[in-house]
């Protein structure tokens, strides 16, 4: 449980999956101007589809890493459906971990396991400063 919180931790705070993994990104239209769309998850190693209000869309591609965009193919439809119409599905996440983030999963771990106690009582204790220090080469601003 440690080492799942630990990974959830990390991913959260670098705004990057860890292990690469299939990603469904559900949006309520697309943005006109054939303007790209940020991918969230860090690098992009496929692009599985882009589906708008049931019809697959063609040409689209995703490119780059912090953040990661999908890029239109000849022009973006309209969206008429209501909630969330657009569904795209893309695999994210690194193919081979780096070593420091690595570290810091296993830091992360560490410091969870060694403040249990306060965790329970409701004081939350500070992370390592080599923490930040590690995943900081690695971070993608929020989207």
């Amino acid at each position: 449980a440690l080492e799942k919180a630990a990974v959830a931790s990390v991913e959260r705070q670098t705004n990057r999956l860890l292990i690469a993994r299939q990603v469904v990104l559900r949006l309520p239209d697309l943005p006109s101007y054939r303007e790209p769309v940020e991918l969230p998850g860090g690098y992009v190693s496929t692009l599985d589809s882009v589906v708008a209000d049931g019809e697959t869309i063609t040409g689209a591609q995703a490119y780059g890493d912090a953040p990661a965009i999908l890029v239109p193919g000849s022009d973006w439809p309209s969206v008429t459906g209501k909630g969330y119409p657009v569904i795209i599905t893309y695999t994210a996440g690194f193919e081979t971990v780096p070593a420091d983030l690595i570290a810091a999963v296993k830091m992360m771990a560490a410091h969870l396991y060694e403040h249990r106690g306060a965790v329970e009582e409701g004081k939350a204790a500070p992370v390592p400063m080599g923490l930040e220090w590690l995943m900081a080469p690695h971070r993608i601003r929020p989207v």
